[in-house]
């Protein structure tokens, strides 16, 4: 049996089929660091979302603490004056019994 020699290849030839398989490499390694680079992106993009999601609930959550604590005082000055109305009723009509005026009872 003769032994047959492989044609050997050109070294022009070889330096190309080399540049090819180190572009076709660099080609993988870019779409690699693009596919990471639009994950890091979207990844911060989303998180700024939730955070200004946040930020907005958390000034709707303040402002209607606000309205509601403005609501309490209101009641409570409500309360306040009912009560001091009470009182200067009960008052007047003491003040107007002792000189000699009489009054119905009321459902008020």
């Amino acid at each position: 049996m003769s032994r047959q020699s492989k044609p050997s290849v050109p070294a022009n030839i070889q330096a190309l089929i080399r540049a090819n398989d180190l572009h076709a490499e660099a080609v993988e390694q870019a779409k690699i660091n693009l596919s990471k680079a639009n994950e890091t992106k979207f990844r911060e993009s989303h998180a700024s979302f939730i955070r200004n999601a946040e930020v907005r609930r958390n000034a709707k959550l303040s402002h209607q603490e606000e309205v509601l604590a403005h609501a309490d005082l209101i009641c409570d000055r409500r309360a306040r004056l009912a009560a001091q109305f009470a009182e200067d009723k009960e008052e007047w009509q003491k003040e107007l019994q002792a000189r000699g005026m009489t009054f119905q009872k009321t459902m008020i």
